[in-house]
C-alpha cells in the first residue's frame, strides 16, 4: 500500500512539473524560460505576438521590419492601426514612412531589400535611443540602454559597449524582454526630432587614471541636409546613402569635467562632413587598465576605406594624436584597443581582394601613433577575428 501511494505521489510530481514547465499560451515556451513572462506580456499587449501553430519561435531571429512594426505598435503616440499599406506597398512601408518622421536611424528606409535581414542589438539601441533625442551613436546608445536598465548585456561583472554584444542578431525572445524593460523605464512615447541634439553630440571620455570627462561637439557654422541623386550639397555616393542627414561645418570639440561648462581645452575639426546616421564620431571605450579611452571623428574617404583624427585625454586636456596619414588613421573595420597603448584595425584592399590585421602603438609622450605591423589574412581569419572583436 505504502508502494502504491509512493508511486502515485512520485507521478502527481511529475506531471505537476511538467505541466509547470510547459504553462504558458506558447506550446513551445516553458514556464521556466527566461523570458515566459515578458513574453506573455508582449502578446496580452499586441506588441509582439504568437504565430498560428500557437508557438513563439522564441529563438527564431527578430527582422528589421518585424521589429519596426512591434515599436510602432508599442509607442503610445503612434497609432499604428491606422497604419496601412498602399496598394502595391510592402507590408512595412506604413510603419517606417511613420518612424522616417522623427529620423530614426534604420537600414532601407528607401527600399525593402534589408528589411528581412535580422536586426542587430546594436541598431536596436540606436534605435531606441534615436528615438528619446539621445545622439544616435553607437556608444552613447549602449550607454543609454545601461543607464535606463533596458539591457545589463552580456556579462554580469562588466558594463561597457565591448561586453553588449553589438552585432548579435536579435531572437525573439530578446526582444520581449528589452520591450518590456524599455516599458519599466517609462519609456513609452517616441520624441519629436531634435536637429540641435543631432548636430553636435556629447561623449564621455576617459583618462588614462580613470577620470572621466565630458567631450561637447558643436557645429560653428556650415549647413545641413539629407543625401539625395538631385542636385544638392550632399549627393549619394559611398560616404552618403539616400536619405542620411548630413552636416558640413568647421566643428569644435570641447573638454568638461563632467558637470562642469568649465572649458578646459578646444579644438577644431575644419570644414568637416558628419554623417549623422552613420555614425561617424565614435569612442573606443578602453577596458584595459592604464589605458584611457579614444574618441575617432571619421570621414568617408571610399567605399572600403573610412579616415579619422583620434583624440585623447592627457594631462586633463584634450589632444589629437598625430598620425602618418594626412587624415588620420585609415581602416575599413572599426579599431579596438587590444592591450595598452595598442590599437588594431583591419583593412581590405580591393584591387587585390585581400584583408590585413593592421597592429600600432600609441607614444602618450609624443602624442603619436606609428604602425608596428601589417599582415595579410584570409577571409577565414578575418571572419575569426570579427567573432571576437566584439
Amino acid at each position: 500500500m505504502k508502494k502504491l501511494v509512493a508511486s502515485l505521489c512520485f507521478s502527481f510530481m511529475l506531471l505537476f512539473c511538467f505541466s509547470s514547465a510547459s504553462a504558458t499560451s506558447f506550446k513551445d515556451v516553458p514556464a521556466n524560460h527566461p523570458a515566459a513572462k515578458e513574453m506573455e506580456w508582449a502578446k496580452k499587449n499586441g506588441f509582439l505576438n504568437g504565430y498560428k501553430d500557437g508557438k513563439f519561435y522564441p529563438n527564431n531571429k527578430l527582422t528589421e521590419a518585424q521589429f519596426v512594426a512591434m515599436m510602432a505598435n508599442y509607442y503610445q503616440n503612434i497609432s499604428s492601426q491606422s497604419l496601412k499599406p498602399l496598394k502595391g506597398e510592402h507590408w512595412s512601408e506604413p510603419y517606417y514612412r511613420e518612424f522616417k518622421k522623427y529620423k530614426i536611424p534604420l537600414l532601407d528606409y528607401y527600399s525593402t531589400y534589408g528589411r528581412s535581414y535580422p536586426i542587430t542589438r546594436g541598431e536596436m539601441a540606436r534605435f531606441v535611443a534615436a528615438g528619446q533625442n539621445v545622439a544616435s551613436d553607437g556608444y552613447n546608445a549602449v550607454q543609454y540602454m545601461y543607464k535606463h536598465k533596458i539591457s545589463q548585456g552580456k556579462s554580469s561583472r562588466v558594463q561597457n559597449f565591448h561586453t553588449y554584444g553589438y552585432n548579435d542578431e536579435l531572437a525573439r525572445w530578446h526582444a520581449a524582454k528589452f520591450l518590456y524593460n524599455l516599458h519599466k523605464a517609462g519609456i513609452r512615447q517616441v520624441q519629436p526630432f531634435n536637429i540641435s541634439k543631432a548636430a553636435s553630440p556629447s561623449f564621455q571620455l576617459k583618462d588614462a587614471n580613470g577620470q572621466t570627462f565630458e567631450v561637447n561637439t558643436k557645429k560653428m557654422n556650415g549647413v545641413y541636409g539629407y543625401a539625395t541623386f538631385d542636385d544638392g550639397p550632399f549627393p549619394v555616393w559611398a560616404g552618403a546613402g539616400e536619405g542620411d542627414l548630413m552636416f558640413r561645418a568647421d566643428y569644435q570639440l570641447t573638454l568638461h569635467q563632467l558637470g562642469d561648462s568649465t572649458i578646459l581645452s578646444r579644438l577644431v575639426e575644419p570644414n568637416y562632413e558628419y554623417n549623422y546616421t552613420r555614425n561617424l564620431i565614435r569612442v573606443e571605450q578602453s577596458t584595459i587598465s592604464g589605458q584611457g579611452d579614444l574618441l575617432f571623428v571619421e570621414a568617408t574617404m571610399s567605399s572600403n576605406f573610412e579616415g579619422a583624427n583620434v583624440y585623447m585625454v592627457k594631462n586633463g586636456q584634450l589632444v589629437q594624436l598625430k598620425t602618418e596619414e594626412d587624415f588620420g588613421l585609415y581602416y575599413s573595420w572599426w579599431p579596438r584597443l587590444t592591450a595598452k597603448n595598442q590599437l588594431q584595425t583591419l583593412s581590405y584592399y580591393n584591387h587585390e581582394g585581400s584583408w590585413y590585421l593592421n597592429t600600432y602603438r600609441i607614444d602618450t609622450k609624443t602624442e603619436e601613433i606609428y604602425d608596428v605591423s601589417s599582415r595579410k589574412i584570409s577571409n577565414k581569419q578575418k571572419d575569426d577575428f570579427l567573432s571576437k572583436w566584439y
